[in-house]
């Protein structure tokens, strides 16, 4: 027996969303904390008191309507609340940096519990609240880690049809866990905070997975795309993309799109004009000086670009695809 959802009145499903930019915009605020400016703490601090309120009254307004959206609202408000009380105790930068991720994890809980109502209402817009990405030192590690491991692999190890075989088999491992926790919460959240907790991202609790994403495109590139190609294109994902993401929230102020930072988008460039020179130079001297550097400022600019505006879609599935898709013309 299904259960019918009923989508709330148009002027409150707007109020629910709008909460959800609300917290959203203080997360990325969060992003270059200032605790020592009274200023920024006092703004910050009766910024949470509003949201508070916000959702005291959202709870009320909902009525019985919706368990799982009055629980996640229920957590928020605590997490606010806490976060308020935290600011009153001038923290330091890094005490303030170590609260965000439950305040991220309480915003995407929120607009988990919100899909099935925006699904039932039009008026809901959620597919349009997007995820935060938190830098972790872990996952650039691992990120890096298995990238360059892919490379010196393909290229000293395996041929094309070992590859295939072994990302095959990958895959397969992959696609199990994927279907496998849509079927059961317990064992869901048992990958995401224990299995995968250093790496893993509070959304990919219900999405696909990012490393599955890239498990794809890797297949795709390789299938498709010559050796050299594949292995830039890695590089620049492997590289380029943990590098822009921890530069950019550590330094970036001026923000071009998708709350990704100027200085964030010059390091994934250079990092992948350094990263793919060096393998071209070193792995590839059979190809011809010309293209070389074709290819490099080729995949790092078109990284860079990728990463820049990948917004519905996991850039660890659009970049090396678009990489080695352009890649693929100077061969």
């Amino acid at each position: 027996m299904s259960i019918a959802i009923v989508a709330p009145e148009p002027q409150l499903s707007e109020a629910l969303r709008g909460l959800a930019l609300d917290v959203r915009r203080l997360v990325v605020e969060l992003n270059r904390p200032t605790p020592n400016d009274a200023g920024w703490a006092d703004g910050v601090r009766l910024g949470c008191d509003e949201l508070i309120k916000k959702v005291n009254e959202l709870r009320d307004g909902l009525g019985g309507q919706g368990r799982a959206l009055i629980s996640a609202l229920a957590a928020l408000g605590e997490v606010l609340a806490d976060f308020a009380r935290t600011l009153v105790e001038q923290p330091t930068v890094k005490h303030l940096r170590r609260l965000r991720p439950a305040l991220v994890q309480v915003y995407q809980n929120y607009v988990a519990a919100l899909k099935p109502l925006g699904h039932a209402s039009g008026a809901l817009a959620v597919d349009e609240l997007r995820p935060v990405k938190l830098p972790k030192l872990a996952r650039a590690s691992f990120h890096a880690m298995m990238g360059l491991s892919c490379v010196a692999l393909y290229q000293f190890a395996l041929n094309y049809n070992q590859a295939i075989i072994v990302l095959a088999g990958f895959m397969a491992m992959a696609t199990t866990l994927e279907v496998t926790r849509r079927f059961s919460s317990r064992w869901n959240d048992f990958l995401v905070d224990k299995v995968f907790r250093g790496v893993s991202r509070p959304d990919e609790r219900y999405r696909i997975n990012s490393s599955t994403w890239y498990l794809v495109a890797l297949t795709a590139i390789t299938v498709a795309a010559p050796q050299p190609v594949v292995c830039v294109s890695i590089l620049v994902l492997a590289l380029g993309d943990p590098i822009a993401s921890l530069v950019g929230s550590r330094f970036g102020k001026r923000r071009l799109a998708n709350d990704k930072s100027l200085v964030g988008a010059l390091a994934f460039f250079f990092v992948s004009v350094a990263a793919t020179a060096g393998y071209l130079f070193l792995a590839a001297p059979e190809l011809s000086v010309m293209l070389r550097l074709g290819l490099i400022l080729t995949v790092s600019l078109v990284g860079t670009l990728t990463e820049l505006f990948s917004n519905r879609m996991d850039d660890n599935f659009t970049i090396p695809v678009f990489c080695a898709a352009f890649g693929s013309l100077w061969f």
